[in-house]
């Protein structure tokens, strides 16, 4: 879970604009790099979101909807599953 929430923390960073910053780069070539590193950053983002979403339905079904944010919150601090033994 900690990996997906991290893919989909990347995925905002503003890396387009710190690589066109960086390079130098202007128009047009600065629009091509944007769409590349955005295309990367969404797939990035929906990876994260998959990775992140499995892991929470397999909780909440496991647990119930109920327990289940309790749960995932302690999943995210403790990078154990409620349950396991420490």
């Amino acid at each position: 879970m900690r990996a997906g929430l991290a893919l989909v923390v990347l995925s905002w960073l503003p890396f387009a604009q710190i690589l066109i910053w960086s390079a130098g780069l202007t128009e047009p070539r600065a629009g091509q790099v944007r769409a590349a590193v955005w295309t990367v950053q969404i797939l990035v983002g929906l990876v994260g979101v998959a990775l992140a979403g499995a892991e929470s339905v397999k909780t909440a079904r496991g647990l119930g909807w109920r327990r289940a944010p309790s749960a995932l919150w302690t999943m995210f601090r403790t990078g154990r599953s409620p349950g396991t033994e420490a």
